[in-house]
């Protein structure tokens, strides 16, 4: 029987993380993912798990330490949601979600967040399943709402950084990266120099903590490629998908 297990600093050698799963060029992004985990389970981060080799997982943790750019005193922050593939429609994503909000009400906490957008994207919950589930928006910026389900008559309204509402003045092309998402460490570095090789001003910067990632514009706090005052992606993108990009945000 399958079943879900929650991964501590003494699992990190034998269980794989779900993301990058098997591919020889995330050894590096993998490795700095577990450490950094080490550094969260200290400050309350529950990454939980299917026992299988496969993406199903919930990784969420305090706000007040949360790698997000969401303001939201004692409430927990939810940084992935995956459910893939052949795991779809066996209820996991309800188990993890449901999980999630015991764990919350455990702890006293306000309640549970987790930032979509209004349709579904890259790398981001379902709105469709967070609704569903009976979680409220709070926040919205743009096209990006920030989802919460309060466990508290007297919890405070969790609500975006000001960076989501309002991305920086920058002209160049900055890649904000954290090690919270393994892919980073290969890809960011290739999409700046996709961006210099098209004859774009770009850099790499790496956010070092979770102050940092309150000045980012993508809700998803561990990526975030912006200039000229407009978050570009939220996401990594491929080479044909940085030129649609590109033909779209610069028109």
């Amino acid at each position: 029987m399958q079943h879900f297990i929650n991964l501590g600093p003494e699992d990190l050698a034998e269980h794989h993380l779900c993301c990058a799963l098997g591919d020889k060029k995330h050894t590096g992004g993998v490795q700095a993912k577990k450490d950094w985990l080490r550094e969260r389970f200290k400050e309350g981060l529950i990454f939980r798990k299917l026992d299988v080799r496969g993406k199903v997982f919930i990784e969420y943790m305090p706000a007040e330490h949360s790698w997000r750019p969401i303001l939201a005193p004692n409430w927990l922050v939810v940084h992935c949601l995956w459910v893939s593939g052949k795991f779809h429609g066996h209820g996991h994503g309800r188990a993890l979600v449901d999980y999630a909000l015991q764990d919350a009400a455990g702890q006293g906490k306000a309640g549970l967040i987790i930032a979509a957008a209004r349709t579904k994207r890259p790398f981001m919950s379902d709105p469709k399943f967070l609704k569903h589930l009976g979680f409220e928006v709070y926040d919205q910026a743009e096209e990006w709402l920030l989802f919460g389900k309060a466990l508290r008559q007297d919890a405070a309204p969790p609500r975006f950084s000001d960076a989501v509402h309002a991305p920086g003045v920058q002209e160049h092309f900055v890649a904000s990266v954290s090690p919270q998402c393994p892919f980073n460490q290969h890809w960011a570095p290739n999409l700046v120099e996709d961006l210099r090789a098209r004859g774009h001003h770009a850099e790499l910067r790496q956010l070092e903590s979770a102050e940092a990632c309150q000045s980012v514009a993508s809700p998803l706090g561990a990526f975030s490629l912006e200039a000229k005052g407009k978050l570009f992606s939220h996401h990594l993108t491929t080479p044909n998908a940085t030129t649609r990009m590109l033909a779209k945000k610069l028109d």
